[in-house]
């Protein structure tokens, strides 16, 4: 078995696994030649996030959706400073989310956060709605962090009035937007365990005082420590700027995935002598493999209004997914159709937002409209639809220290859905370092293709939280309430013969309540940093509580203008039922397994900054603990993992 392993699209063009090799080591050695002769200018040194609030991003940044106190938002520097390998990895990371690990790499790892599962989430890029046609949500994976400038997290109001499509939980991605009149460039390499291994470069230039080109491509795949968990993928980034002038600009971004992988389903625990280790796991599937190839295109122009305090955007945007499924023996449904099928979706439509800010506050509006279609296949209905949207989000300082915050969506399908949505909160500054923020919301969430005939869930979220900087850091604190009115609950369908899952049949049950709380900080403490994680979330069709406690304890040492963090991070996970993945349908059903205490097995991490190179060593799970946070998913023993992240000519 090769390293990558090339798909029938791969080997008609000819490409070959040692090609890359030889790139990378191409790259490699451009990279410390260069270095060698042009020490990078320390007066760019990205430096790590020790502080957490809301950060007034302004209009006066050249984004076609600028934000003001999301959230959360995970920016570029964070990801220097990060050990990851993928999208998934760094939010469950920097959020302090639930992590969802399904036990191999490029799977449909994730997050679950605020009372939202993966599927539950939904995408936003460059402010226009980002979605997989057969879901409406995203595999994180899929996308690269590598060319963004941050990923916003919008939840309850802020999701009613700013995205792009229903939701109250969702993650916008902004692409970075790089200025230089001279070549920059930004290397990021990744290796570990499962022979896994990854680079992305990307190259920027001015071509002209006015006009940006910014390519860049990343590559990765993994073998795996588990049968029938490797993959390999590509993607592709393109965008080109223009400025007009000080006021007005112009984007063309084009980005392409070939995502090849491999989908195991776990280790299957209904055999006798099931084991959990790397050497005599036995795989649910025995041969099913996603094959997806996908292309977005979007074209934005953003004109500042004279007096600068308000803005308009435009973005017609176009995205295409192909997905070739080759299925395992067990899900033919008859000898003659054992290769698998191919299932094809395109979207594209028009977002136009506007901004304006008055002496009584900040209100931003957006219209959208756009046209989906996608076939069907053994798994997902096929879809036709046009929807028009309308929605708007309203900041009032109602005091000196008091601000409400108001949201209201609406959107219309062509065959006469009605998808309403409101929210309103208010935020409290106490003073400079504390701020106490209380915000509720509702809104339909439109079924899936994988959903099947159902109603619509009714999502209903109270929320909570407080944030503080203090001398010695910050700490936060947040509590919610999610109730899912019409819940979707999903149940295995099984193959025939074996009683392996072929899928999930969906239908509706009764209201659905989440009820949980996270807690976070980061403080300096006798010469250490402690950064300790407290999350709990209990859901009313589960008799058991998902209680999990972090806590990363860092020695930093400063040679201004570089340093170096020494590390231990644990994990306690308390007992609980965990839920089961069925990865043909995308989708969790209730698991009836319940995981004892269990640990992380205590992770050694080293991050050191040095000019413009970040370097991330980590030695994982050191005491070998077969934990999962997914039925039947274990991660990975005892492994070491090595990340670099290096911009010169910066």
């Amino acid at each position: 078995m090769t390293l990558f392993r090339r798909s029938r699209i791969d080997k008609q063009a000819g490409l070959r696994p040692a090609c890359f090799r030889l790139l990378i080591l191409c790259v490699g050695l451009v990279i410390t030649a260069t270095h060698a002769l042009a020490m990078p200018d320390s007066s760019s040194i990205p430096t790590p996030k020790d502080v957490f609030h809301p950060i007034d991003t302004g209009l006066g940044r050249p984004d076609p959706l600028p934000l003001d106190n999301v959230t959360l938002e995970i920016t570029k520097r964070d990801a220097y400073h990060t050990q990851y390998r993928g999208l998934s990895e760094l939010l469950a990371r920097q959020s302090g989310a639930f992590p969802v690990l399904l036990g191999g790499f490029g799977q449909s790892d994730g997050i679950s956060m605020y009372g939202a599962s993966i599927a539950d989430l939904r995408w936003m890029h460059q402010g226009r709605r980002l979605a997989d046609p057969w879901t409406q949500s995203m595999q994180a994976d899929l996308l690269s962090m590598e060319g963004l400038e941050r990923v916003s997290l919008l939840v309850g109001s802020e999701a009613i009035g700013l995205a792009a499509s229903p939701g109250l939980t969702v993650l916008s991605l902004q692409e970075a937007q790089l200025s230089s009149p001279t070549p920059y460039f930004r290397w990021w390499y990744s290796q570990g365990v499962g022979d896994f291994i990854a680079t992305d470069v990307i190259a920027s230039q001015n071509i002209a005082p006015n006009l940006n080109i910014t390519m860049g491509v990343r590559r990765s795949g993994a073998l795996g420590e588990f049968a029938r968990t490797d993959y390999d993928a590509w993607n592709f980034r393109t965008q080109v700027r223009y400025t007009a002038s000080e006021r007005t600009s112009i984007a063309f971004v084009h980005q392409s995935t070939s995502h090849n992988s491999d989908l195991w389903g776990g280790v299957r625990l209904d055999v006798e002598g099931a084991s959990l280790s790397t050497a005599s796991a036995i795989p649910v599937y025995a041969n099913l493999r996603d094959e997806t190839r996908r292309h977005d295109i979007a074209l934005t122009a953003l004109h500042r209004l004279s007096d600068s305090s308000s803005s308009i955007s435009a973005t017609v945007w176009y995205d295409y997914t192909s997905l070739l499924r080759l299925r395992d023996s067990t899900l033919v449904p008859t000898q003659d159709d054992f290769l698998g099928n191919v299932s094809v979706g395109g979207a594209g439509g028009i977002l136009v937002r506007y901004n304006q800010r008055t002496g009584f506050g900040t209100i931003r509006l957006g219209v959208a409209a756009d046209h989906a279609e996608h076939g069907g296949t053994l798994w997902a209905q096929a879809g036709n639809d046009t929807r028009v949207s309308a929605f708007a989000h309203l900041d009032v300082p109602i005091g000196r220290h008091l601000t409400f915050r108001g949201a209201s969506r609406f959107d219309r399908s062509d065959d006469g859905t009605a998808i309403p949505g409101i929210g309103a909160g208010l935020v409290w500054s106490v003073d400079s370092t504390l701020i106490l923020r209380a915000d509720a919301s509702t809104t339909d969430v439109p079924t899936s293709a994988v959903d099947g005939v159902v109603n619509p869930e009714r999502h209903t979220l109270f929320l909570a939280d407080v944030r503080q900087t203090l001398s010695t850091g910050w700490w936060s604190a947040a509590a919610w309430m999610r109730l899912t009115g019409d819940a979707h609950q999903s149940v295995v369908v099984p193959v025939a013969s074996g009683g392996l899952p072929f899928g999930v049949t969906t239908t509706n049950g009764p209201v659905e309540t989440r009820l949980g709380a996270l807690v976070r900080g980061r403080f300096a403490l006798a010469s250490l940093y402690w950064i300790p994680v407290i999350r709990a979330e209990r859901t009313s069709t589960s008799s058991s509580v998902d209680l999990q406690g972090e806590l990363s304890v860092r020695w930093r040492y400063n040679v201004a203008p570089s340093w170096v963090e020494i590390g231990l991070r644990g994990i306690v996970f308390a007992p609980t039922t965990l839920d089961r993945f069925i990865p043909t349908s995308w989708r969790f059903v209730r698991g009836t397994r319940t995981r004892a205490w269990v640990t992380n097995g205590l992770d050694a991490e080293l991050v050191a900054n040095v000019g413009n190179a970040s370097v991330r060593l980590s030695y994982e799970n050191i005491l070998n603990q077969p934990f999962s946070t997914v039925e039947g998913h274990p991660a990975y023993g005892g492994n070491f993992r090595l990340s670099v992240t290096w911009a010169f000519f910066d």
